[in-house]
C-alpha cells in the first residue's frame, strides 16, 4: 500500500466513484449522511443538509495530502455519484438528486420531480463552474456505471420514467417512455454540457441501462437489464435489434456506431460564423464576419490548440471535435463555439 485515507463519520458513508487525472491526482466521490470527517486540521468536518449528500475530494499526485473537498446536496437525498477526470485538471461529477434546493456552491439546481440527474463541472481548485440536469416530473436514475468520457464529450446512461428533458438549456429535447422504466443514453459536449443526442429504448416492463463506455472509432457500448420485448435499434439501424424474453429481467449489451456527418455552430455577436459541409475538400473551414481578428482556438476541455488570424480559419488541422474560438472585440472577449463531427 503506497498511501491510504480515511473519510467517514456518524452516518452511512459510501465511496461510489473514482478517477485519476493525467498527472496522477485522484478524484473520489460518494455519498454521506450526518457528519463527515476528513484528514486535515480543524475544522475538518462537513454536515449533510438532508438525508444524504454527495461529496468529492481531490488527493494530490504524491498522495501526501488532500487538496480540497466539495459538498453537494440539499434537504432531500442525493445518491450514486460518479466522476470523470479531464485532461486540463478539472473534473465532472454526476449523481441522482431529489432536493428542491440542491447546491454545489456557488451553483444550484431544483429537482423537477421525483429524482433527477445532476452534472457538475469543477475547476482545479474545487470550485463548481456549472451544474446541469436531466429531469422530468417522474424519476430519472443514473446507471451504476452510467457516466463516461469520450474525447471531448460526456456519455450518460440510466433509466427514466415518464417524459424527460435532456436539454439543460431548456429548449426541451424531450423523450417519453413506453411504459414502466425505460433505458436512455445521451451525449453532451464537455465545455458547457450542450446536448448532442439522446435515445430512449424500452417497453412495458422495467428496463434499465447500468453502464456506458465510449469505444474506439466513436462507438458506444451500453449494458443493463430488460423485461418483455425491447427494440434496441435506433431507427432500425442495429442488426438484430429486437430481443424477446420471458418474464425476466434479462441482461443485455449493445454497441452503436455514431455516424453523424454534420457541422453546427453557435456564435456570439457581433460576429457570426458560417461553416462548410463535412467531410469535403474544405472541411473545417470557418469564416467569421466582422473583419480581421486574432483568434485563439481551444478544444472542449479548454486545452489551447493554437492561434489563427481571421476572418478565414482552418479547424480541419485539429480534427473532429468541439472547439471554442476566443477573440477580443474592442475591450470585450467574445466566443464562438464550433462543433465538427464525422
Amino acid at each position: 500500500v503506497v498511501w491510504s485515507y480515511h473519510i467517514g463519520g456518524t452516518g452511512q458513508d459510501y465511496a461510489t466513484g473514482i478517477a485519476v487525472s493525467r498527472t496522477g491526482a485522484v478524484f473520489a466521490t460518494g455519498i454521506f449522511e450526518g457528519v463527515l470527517t476528513y484528514p486535515g486540521t480543524a475544522p475538518n468536518t462537513i454536515t449533510s443538509r438532508g438525508g444524504g449528500d454527495a461529496f468529492m475530494v481531490r488527493i494530490n499526485e504524491r498522495g501526501t495530502g488532500m487538496n480540497w473537498i466539495l459538498q453537494m446536496g440539499g434537504t432531500a437525498d442525493e445518491r450514486a455519484a460518479q466522476v470523470i477526470a479531464l485532461p486540463d485538471g478539472e473534473s465532472v461529477v454526476a449523481m441522482d438528486f431529489e432536493s428542491p434546493d440542491f447546491q454545489a456552491m456557488p451553483v444550484a439546481l431544483q429537482s423537477m420531480g421525483d429524482a433527477d440527474i445532476a452534472m457538475v463541472r469543477i475547476n482545479r481548485d474545487g470550485t463548481p463552474i456549472w451544474a446541469k440536469q436531466i429531469g422530468g416530473q417522474q424519476a430519472e436514475r443514473l446507471g451504476i456505471n452510467g457516466f463516461a468520457r469520450q474525447d471531448g464529450t460526456m456519455l450518460v446512461c440510466g433509466s427514466m420514467d415518464g417524459k424527460t428533458d435532456f436539454d439543460p438549456y431548456k429548449t426541451v429535447m424531450g423523450r417519453g417512455t413506453s411504459g414502466g422504466e425505460d433505458i436512455f443514453m445521451a451525449k453532451y459536449e464537455m465545455l458547457h454540457a450542450k446536448p448532442m443526442w439522446a435515445h430512449v429504448m424500452g417497453a412495458a416492463g422495467t428496463d434499465r441501462c447500468h453502464a456506458i463506455v465510449g469505444g474506439i472509432n466513436t462507438s458506444v457500448v451500453i449494458g443493463g437489464q430488460f423485461e418483455h420485448r425491447v427494440d434496441f435499434r435506433l431507427g432500425g439501424t442495429m442488426q438484430g435489434g429486437v430481443h424477446s424474453a420471458g418474464v425476466g429481467p434479462y441482461m443485455f449489451a449493445a454497441r452503436y456506431e455514431q455516424r453523424h456527418r454534420s457541422m453546427s455552430t453557435q456564435a456570439c455577436a457581433p460576429y457570426s460564423a458560417t461553416l462548410s459541409a463535412w467531410p469535403n475538400p474544405t472541411a473545417g473551414r470557418v469564416t467569421l464576419s466582422g473583419g480581421p481578428v486574432a483568434v485563439s482556438v481551444f478544444d472542449a476541455t479548454g486545452v489551447w490548440k493554437g492561434n489563427q488570424q481571421g476572418p478565414q480559419l482552418d479547424l480541419g488541422r485539429y480534427g473532429a471535435g468541439m472547439y471554442m474560438l476566443r477573440y477580443k472585440d474592442a475591450d470585450t472577449v467574445r466566443h464562438v463555439r464550433v462543433m465538427v463531427t464525422d
